[in-house]
């Protein structure tokens, strides 16, 4: 276990039972970042973009400009079909209420590639639950040991072989493959149509524990971020898990301050905002 400083979410709130339609990462993404700091809205790189659950929610808050990073092709298939969908409702709809294109809705750029602190390729490790693959090697006994943990508060006694087997499906590594790597500034020096780094104030990142890999190779993307939002290994799911004082140690180097650190089961998710705006 690494001992730092977070708050536990179900000491707050019962994360099982919060009410129908409230969307709390919606709510604390415009509580946290544009009413409390007052981060612009220009526009949001997503590192870890999966099928593109957040597009949603990056249009509702207004965003300019996504971009949405994937490694692996069957999600990132899903995902530039997603993408494609979103900016054609997006466009009828300003149709319908005759509002100017260039100050209306929100661009998506979808692309295909792992981010790290260097250029070349890398093993991704393909889980049997995708949103667990990584470029970092995974330790399941430690998934184990969490969920046996987690599992004797908060898993029903006849839920647990169902939720054991799916845990056991998930775990399971179906395949090691060579991927592209890319750094984050290098994928943002070769945006087209215009779009270029300084177009971009926040920064999401959720790629299972090579986070702080992706800063190394993005410092000069740093310069024009306004806020980081990282998910962090409170116990080591994967080998060379950074720790968080890594991460508070490299980003206060670019004026970054830790604001929030919170805890759910096993991971952290963690608010860095630059200091100026504090």
């Amino acid at each position: 276990m690494i001992n730092e400083e977070y708050k536990e979410i179900k000491d707050y709130i019962n994360l099982s039972n919060v009410p129908q339609g409230i969307d709390l990462l919606c709510l604390a993404h415009r509580i946290l970042l544009f009413d409390n700091y007052g981060i612009d809205n220009r526009g949001v790189i997503h590192l870890g973009a999966h099928c593109g659950e957040e597009i949603p929610m990056y249009t509702q808050l207004g965003f300019h400009k996504v971009i949405m990073v994937e490694p692996q092709l069957p999600q990132f298939t899903k995902l530039a079909k997603y993408e494609k969908e979103v900016e054609e409702c997006l466009r009828k709809f300003g149709e319908l209420l005759a509002l100017d294109e260039k100050k209306f809705g929100t661009k998506i750029k979808s692309l295909q590639c792992a981010v790290s602190s260097k250029s070349g390729t890398a093993k991704l490790y393909t889980m049997g639950n995708t949103i667990w693959s990584s470029i970092l090697e995974p330790e399941p006994e430690i998934f184990y040991k969490i969920w046996q943990e987690h599992s004797q508060s908060n898993i029903k006694w006849y839920q647990m072989p169902y939720t054991w087997l799916n845990l056991l499906r998930g775990l399971r590594v179906k395949k090691i493959s060579e991927i592209q790597t890319k750094t984050l500034d290098e994928l943002m020096s070769e945006l087209d149509n215009g779009w270029q780094m300084s177009d971009f104030s926040y920064l999401h990142m959720n790629i299972q524990g090579s986070e702080l890999m992706a800063l190394h190779g993005g410092k000069q993307t740093l310069k024009h971020l306004q806020a980081i939002w990282l998910e962090t290994n409170i116990d080591e799911r994967y080998k060379r898990t950074p720790l968080k004082k890594e991460f508070d140690i490299f980003l206060s180097d670019f004026d970054f301050v830790c604001t929030m650190a919170l805890k759910i089961n096993s991971v952290g998710n963690v608010l860095y905002i630059k200091k100026e705006l504090i």
